[in-house]
């Protein structure tokens, strides 16, 4: 499980004269503007600001925008005044980034898994997703204009992994009177619907 926390940082600090509003003592007001932020590791966006005075006297802390109508208005000019920080935009940044590639190698993929679903030689792999959930490695026993037959492999599992890792433990283990047969159109459209999840040119299997 992911868990962000909500954090903060001291970007502010002022004396303020106005008297405290508890003691009533003159220039005991200690103004500090806080940004809140959501973090997971890194902090991802900022949030809202608050501004907390400390009294040196009573040491009383009150978020100032709630002790008078004139502290409201010095709270929003405070806010006003203070930046904030870049950095707490770079969680921001990361996932960005992260989504773009990730963004790019699939389309980079689904391009790579196209060419050989159109143009499929024998011993290509497949792997197939089932309508149990399970994933099963295909094999291209024979190529025929536009349709091809494929060996089933014997084997299923419960979660996608990469197709040299299934033809590692499973490759020996293709049921020759097991087989399939698919148009080129029918595969493309399976690999549409996400049933074709990884394709691989099969030269050394």
């Amino acid at each position: 499980m992911i868990h962000v926390n909500v954090g903060k940082i001291a970007i502010k600090k002022a004396w303020i004269a106005t008297p405290c509003p508890i003691c009533k003592t003159p220039n005991s007001l200690h103004v500090t503007v806080y940004q809140q932020f959501v973090g997971f590791i890194v902090p991802l966006f900022p949030l809202k600001k608050t501004c907390m005075a400390d009294c040196s006297s009573c040491k009383g802390n009150v978020e100032i925008q709630y002790m008078s109508p004139d502290f409201y208005i010095l709270d929003q000019q405070l806010k006003k005044d203070s930046r904030t920080p870049r950095r707490l935009y770079i969680g921001s940044l990361i996932l960005v980034i992260a989504m773009m590639f990730l963004c790019f190698y699939f389309y980079e993929n689904s391009k790579r898994v196209n060419s050989i679903i159109k143009s499929p030689q024998k011993n290509d792999l497949f792997e197939i997703a089932q309508p149990s959930g399970n994933y099963i490695l295909y094999k291209v026993a024979q190529v025929k204009g536009d349709t091809v037959l494929f060996l089933l492999n014997k084997y299923e599992v419960t979660e996608n992994e990469s197709i040299d890792n299934l033809y590692e433990k499973f490759g020996k283990n293709f049921d020759n009177n097991s087989t399939i047969m698919l148009t080129k159109f029918q595969l493309l459209q399976m690999h549409s619907r996400g049933e074709v999840f990884d394709a691989q040119r099969g030269s050394n299997h």
